[in-house]
């Protein structure tokens, strides 16, 4: 793998979103992580040139078309209004949530 992701990085984004964890649990994500990354430049390294893909999202482009693959229809329903949705919110403003700044100077 190029790059391994460190403790640092893993604690840099736990800043950001605001996390807290465990020294044990920094260390697991680090590893998990770096598992995944590994995996992710794996697949990017397979050979693919000559395959033809065989999955569109457009229905005409499918190959292995399937009808119990369709989507439903698009209908609409009744939904939470602002009220509702706002009275779990630890701060709103304006009939929107309010969040503290996340981007920091360094």
């Amino acid at each position: 793998m190029s790059k391994k992701l460190s403790k640092d990085d893993v604690n840099h984004v736990a800043h950001l979103a605001r996390l807290k964890f465990s020294e044990s649990q920094q260390q697991s994500f680090v590893d998990q992580l770096n598992d995944i990354l590994g995996y992710a430049e794996l697949i990017e390294s397979a050979q693919t040139d000559g395959v033809t893909a065989f999955y569109s999202p457009a229905k005409e482009n499918m190959r292995f078309y399937d009808e119990k693959f369709q989507r439903r229809e698009d209908t609409v329903v009744s939904s939470l209004s602002a009220d509702e949705v706002l009275q779990n919110a630890p701060k709103s403003k304006q009939n929107q949530f309010s969040i503290e700044a996340v981007i920091e100077d360094e």
